[in-house]
């Protein structure tokens, strides 16, 4: 990624033009956890957090795909939310607010 940023940011010198960097990342802690996310965060313009199919087929019972937050009664016994991902996020030193300017 620092490298992909810095030749972004030479060609950017070069003709004046904007060159955005952007990831779609994992909404699972095993994600975080393989992924330097504290490093990361600062050669990119934008994290795309992927937190649709939190729930889905491989499970027996029917739940919010990309709930917002957690539902102690849902009845499920593994639980995540999109609260969750942010949550996860920050802790692994995504700030939350980029330094980059937004395009």
């Amino acid at each position: 990624m620092k490298k992909i940023r810095e030749t972004l940011d030479a060609q950017s010198a070069k003709d004046g033009k904007t060159y955005l960097l952007t990831i779609a990342a994992g909404a699972g802690s095993s994600y975080a956890a393989n992924t330097e996310l504290n490093v990361i965060h600062q050669y990119v313009d934008y994290i795309q957090l992927m937190t649709y199919d939190i729930h889905g087929s491989w499970e027996s019972m029917t739940g919010m795909n990309a709930p917002l937050y957690r539902d102690p009664e849902s009845g499920f016994t593994w639980e995540w939310s999109v609260q969750d991902t942010v949550n996860l996020y920050l802790n692994k030193g995504v700030t939350s607010s980029f330094q980059k300017s937004v395009y």
